[in-house]
């Protein structure tokens, strides 16, 4: 049987380059490598985990990608510091999960989550 290695979400978007600063200033990222003059292609990282950009090529605006943390919280705290888009502060939900969600410039949305025994706390998801 052949081994998965990893996933590798491309996201869509205006400007590879913005996008990158965006992944890195404010949401941690490192950033990893680009392609083309103009740049058309590029990626963040952090540890083994990347994100590709695409300029308005691969994928669509608004796409979700869901990644697991070991500490929401502390993650949280830093972006915030960050100036980072944060459209859902961690919350304990129903899933068994304690998640919060950032929004990208192009409208992109990267739940950030941890698992957790703890009670849900009882707010709606937020989408928008």
């Amino acid at each position: 049987m052949v081994e998965f290695q990893a996933v590798k979400p491309i996201l869509s978007v205006r400007d590879v380059d913005a996008s990158i600063a965006y992944y890195v200033d404010k949401l941690g990222f490192e950033f990893a490598w680009c392609w083309g003059e103009p740049t058309g292609f590029g990626a963040v990282r952090v540890g083994d985990f990347e994100i590709y950009f695409c300029k308005e090529f691969q994928g669509q605006p608004g796409t979700w990608v869901a990644i697991d943390v070991d500490d929401v919280d502390a993650l949280f705290e830093d972006l915030k510091i960050r100036g980072a888009d944060i459209r859902q502060s961690p919350t304990n939900f129903e899933w068994g999960v304690r998640e919060m969600n950032v929004c990208d410039p192009d409208g992109h949305r990267i739940r950030f989550g941890a698992s957790t025994d703890q009670p849900p706390d009882g707010l709606p998801f937020v989408p928008d």
